[in-house]
């Protein structure tokens, strides 16, 4: 497993993530771990270095 930081897009404090590395294309929505607020989180990796991340509020995803 990698831990990730980014900002949360809704309280935006810095907060981690812990993704599998043996997936390549991961997209799951988990909770901040200050504000509780969901964040959909859309990443890919490829063996331990993340190519792209991306966390957004629930509320923006089309």
């Amino acid at each position: 497993m990698i831990e990730h930081f980014f900002t949360c897009p809704n309280c935006m404090t810095r907060v981690s993530s812990t993704v599998d590395p043996d997936q390549r294309k991961q997209n799951f929505t988990e909770d901040c771990e200050y504000c509780n607020h969901p964040v959909s989180i859309r990443l890919e990796i490829e063996g331990v270095d993340i190519l792209w991340f991306d966390a957004i509020c629930c509320e923006e995803e089309v």
